[in-house]
């Protein structure tokens, strides 16, 4: 098989991009479905593809939720909504289409599943879902859907596009 150089490259970049992309198994909550990871540093936490619960009234999503904690609190920190009775954090959120938001939601019971161990998405690595994808780098987590939309997350910034 002769190949150019050309081809070359393009095969090379092609099995390192498939190298990079976890398997999203690995990170689907075996009781409540969803998917849930963290960033290695542990300073970043997302949900995403919510199935629907009829027994909490709750209807899912394809897309993800994120939030940036520092000194167990979520950053920025928004104004507490006034229709929740119990604590609230900030989120930024995605569905696999449209724009990102950064909002305060109401986490009533946990919102996310912090009394069972969260796999950390390795820095390098991308998470696809339904209709989005998170990368994981040193700079933070960047999520992106399949309209360009996302948001990019660290500590000391935190960008929606």
């Amino acid at each position: 098989m002769n190949m150019t150089p050309r081809a070359i490259a393009a095969l090379l970049l092609a099995c390192t991009t498939l190298a990079a992309h976890a398997d999203n198994r690995a990170y689907r909550d075996t009781v409540l479905g969803h998917l849930e990871f963290t960033s290695p540093s542990k300073n970043i936490r997302c949900r995403g593809d919510e199935p629907t619960d009829p027994t909490a009234d709750f209807k899912g999503f394809n897309g993800v939720t994120c939030s940036v904690y520092r000194n167990n609190a979520t950053i920025p920190e928004l104004p507490h909504p006034k229709d929740c009775p119990t604590d609230s954090l900030t989120v930024f959120t995605m569905h696999s289409t449209g724009k990102s938001a950064r909002e305060a939601e109401c986490s009533g019971d946990p919102y996310y599943t912090f009394h069972r161990p969260v796999k950390a998405l390795p820095y390098g690595e991308t998470l696809r879902g339904n209709g989005w994808q998170c990368s994981s780098s040193t700079d933070g987590i960047r999520c992106e859907n399949k309209s360009g939309h996302g948001f990019e997350l660290n500590q000391r910034h935190q960008r929606l596009f």
